[in-house]
């Protein structure tokens, strides 16, 4: 059991092929003005991250998955391993981020014992930390999407971004974990729908702001951009027909059919390819990670260099 008194707070951060951002985001954690469980799940890295890592000692805790599990999955293993070891608060928190010292004090503030609530802070540009990337969002014709500036606001929104989700234990319990069915992309907006329809309040909470360097591991590398074109449209596909079933092909023409062709007509590269097979993977009812065979393609297929 955790000796950080009453309100103990545990963080789970995800690190694949990340180390120095996940570094950065734990020093931050360390100047918290409250006392904090910093555990990483290490998700499969090939980087070294697991010896920087430990070797930094900022985090308390470090779990090896020693393969990719995908954002769900890795994610899945250090909130299970937090509630288990019974901390009161349990806050997951992408690894490209940077906290001021009263964030983890401001989370807790803005989650009271005798209300089943989730929330997300106020999540700014790291490169314009004057601007919200995230605060508040809806679900509108099957598709999740951020309030634009002049709408956001906090309090009441339909969904939380899984760049940061915190929430008590009773709330997790409740809820569940992520479906990792998904793999990557679109699980936070499911958990947050199921959360919802559960009777959960979500709110943002407007004096918790935490920099957010915005989705790393998809500009890493051609690769990443190829496979994230697969997962938004077979992922977000999927959430309109669990919950808006309505609106699923709608969803479909106007979020991935057009911009993809779009793309197709602009570029003439093949990366637009792999968000249609994202929707042929939807009506196929394929789960999980991406097939091997689209792996393999999206690092280049038989024109994949050989070292």
């Amino acid at each position: 059991m955790p000796d950080t008194g009453p309100e103990s707070l545990a963080f789970v951060i995800l690190n694949w092929n990340g180390a120095g951002d996940t570094l950065a985001c734990l020093q931050s954690l360390r100047a918290s003005t409250v006392p904090v469980h910093l555990l990483v799940v290490d998700n499969g890295s090939t980087d070294g991250s697991v010896a920087a890592i430990e070797s930094s000692r900022l985090a308390d805790t470090v779990i090896s998955t020693r393969t990719n599990l995908g954002y769900a999955g890795g994610n899945n293993i250090g909130l299970s391993r937090a509630l288990g070891d019974g901390f009161d608060v349990v806050c997951v928190l992408n690894n490209d981020t940077v906290a001021p010292p009263d964030f983890a004090e401001k989370l807790l503030a803005a989650l009271p014992r005798e209300r089943a609530l989730a929330v997300s802070p106020d999540i700014r540009y790291h490169d314009d930390p004057e601007r919200s990337w995230f605060l508040g969002g809806a679900l509108q014709r099957g598709w999740a999407f951020h309030f634009k500036p002049e709408e956001q606001r906090a309090g009441p929104t339909q969904f939380l971004s899984g760049c940061c989700i915190a929430a008590r234990r009773e709330v997790w319990a409740k809820v569940g974990l992520f479906d990792e069915s998904f793999f990557l992309t679109f699980e936070d907006a499911d958990w947050s729908l199921r959360a919802g329809s559960l009777g959960v309040d979500l709110a943002t909470v407007a004096d918790a702001t935490l920099l957010h360097k915005l989705s790393r591991s998809f500009a890493s590398s051609e690769t990443a951009r190829r496979l994230a074109g697969f997962y938004f449209a077979r992922n977000g596909m999927r959430v309109a027909w669990r919950w808006d079933r309505r609106h699923c092909l709608a969803f479909m023409l106007r979020q991935v059919v057009r911009p993809s062709l779009r793309d197709l007509v602009r570029t003439r590269r093949r990366d637009p390819l792999f968000s249609f097979v994202g929707i042929a993977a939807f009506w196929l009812g394929q789960r999980g990670a991406a097939p091997r065979l689209l792996a393999w393609l999206a690092e280049g297929g038989p024109g994949k260099r050989r070292g």
